[in-house]
């Protein structure tokens, strides 16, 4: 009988690091929660939200250019 599952093309390296990063966004949309149920301070609010919308971005936007640079080479 064939194995017929599928072997993943990410490394054991990138499966932690994307666990990683399931993990630190749970913690923040979590405290992002608390903070706006308990009335928490406004910058506080602000800068969790700049980590749910605007580092994700950045990171990724990152990403893309290093595929570019690494495809030229």
């Amino acid at each position: 009988m064939k194995d017929t599952r599928r072997k993943s093309s990410y490394t054991p390296l990138q499966r932690g690091l994307a666990i990683a990063g399931i993990l630190v966004i749970a913690a923040l949309i979590l405290l992002l929660i608390y903070h706006l149920l308990t009335g928490g301070p406004e910058r506080t609010i602000l800068g969790l939200l700049f980590c749910l919308i605007v580092l994700p971005c950045i990171l990724y936007g990152i990403r893309i250019f290093v595929e570019h640079v690494v495809k030229k080479k």
